[in-house]
C-alpha cells in the first residue's frame, strides 16, 4: 500500500497507488473539512478495501465516490463502496451502463476473487460543478485520449488538477483506442493552463512535468507503432525507450487490441 498526502488551504488530498499487478492505478481522497470525495475505486479488491478502510480511518463521511472514466482499473473496486452515491459523467454513466457489466462478468472467471463479486454502477450524474464544505470543484469532460470520454477535475483554487488517465507519472501507457494524436492535443492544452499541480491517473505524483513526460511517451509510441509489425516489436521498442519505467503489465494489456 502506498499513500502521499498534500495539505491545502481548506482541503487535503490522500492518494493511493496500486501494485504493478494492480496497474498502479491511482486513487484519490478529497479531503475537505467535513468530508471526503473518492476519485476511483481500484481494480483489485484488496486495493480498494485498503483506500475504504483509510478513508473510513479520516472519520468523515464519503460525499461521493467518482468514476472518471469505465476503464475497469478504475472502477471494479467500487462493490467495496457500495452503499455509497457513484457519480460519474453522463457520457460514461452511459458507457458502463451499455458494457461494464459485460466486462466485469468477462474478467470474474479468471480474476476470480481478485475482483469484488458483483458490478455495482454509478447512480448520480456529475455535474459540471460542485462545492463541497466550501470547495469549489469543476470538472472537465475531454475526449480522445486514454478512454474515448473521461472526467478531469480541477480544484482552481490551488491550480490542482486530478487528471485520471490522461496522465501517467513513469509508467507504460494503456493505449489501446489509439487516439495518440488527439491525446497529444489535449496534453499541449492543459500544460498550457500551468497547473501547479498535476495528479495523474497511473503513478503517484503531484507534479505538473507528468503532463509533459505523457506526451513525450505518446510520441515515441507513435513512431514504435509506426516502425513495427508485431506487438512483440512495438513492446520491445517500448521496454527500450522507457527501460525504468513501470507497469510492464499494462503495456502488455496492450497486446490484444492495438493492430499492425
Amino acid at each position: 500500500m502506498s499513500f502521499i498526502y498534500e495539505n491545502f488551504s481548506n482541503f487535503s488530498v490522500h492518494t493511493y497507488t496500486s501494485s504493478e499487478k494492480g496497474y498502479h492505478v491511482n486513487s484519490h481522497i478529497i479531503e475537505t473539512k467535513n468530508n471526503l470525495v473518492v476519485v476511483d475505486t481500484q481494480f483489485l479488491v484488496k486495493s480498494a478495501e485498503e483506500v475504504f478502510a483509510f478513508a473510513k480511518g479520516l472519520n468523515k463521511p464519503i460525499a461521493r465516490v467518482i468514476i472518471t472514466h469505465a476503464h475497469p482499473d478504475h472502477w471494479f473496486g467500487t462493490s467495496i463502496f457500495d452503499g455509497c452515491d457513484i457519480f460519474a459523467l453522463p457520457s460514461v454513466k452511459k458507457d458502463m451502463e451499455k458494457d461494464a457489466v459485460t466486462a466485469f462478468e468477462r474478467n470474474k472467471p479468471h480474476l476470480g476473487n481478485l475482483i469484488g463479486d458483483k458490478a455495482v454502477l454509478p447512480n448520480k450524474i456529475l455535474e459540471p460543478e460542485f462545492f463541497i464544505d466550501g470547495v469549489n470543484f469543476k470538472v472537465r469532460e475531454v475526449k480522445n485520449t486514454e478512454a474515448t470520454i473521461m472526467a478531469l477535475i480541477e480544484i482552481e483554487s490551488e491550480k490542482l488538477l486530478l487528471a485520471s488517465d490522461v496522465a501517467y507519472n513513469k509508467i507504460h501507457l494503456y493505449i489501446a483506442e489509439q487516439h495518440l494524436d488527439e491525446w497529444v492535443a489535449e496534453l499541449k492544452k492543459l500544460q498550457a493552463e500551468n497547473f501547479k499541480y498535476v495528479l495523474p491517473g497511473h503513478g503517484s505524483s503531484m507534479s505538473p512535468e507528468v503532463l509533459r513526460q505523457t506526451e513525450e511517451y505518446l510520441e515515441k509510441a507513435g513512431v514504435a507503432l509506426k516502425n513495427s509489425k508485431t506487438f512483440d516489436e512495438f513492446e520491445t521498442a517500448m521496454l527500450k525507450n522507457y527501460p525504468d519505467y513501470e507497469g510492464k503489465t499494462l503495456l502488455h494489456a496492450n497486446a490484444m487490441f492495438l493492430k499492425f
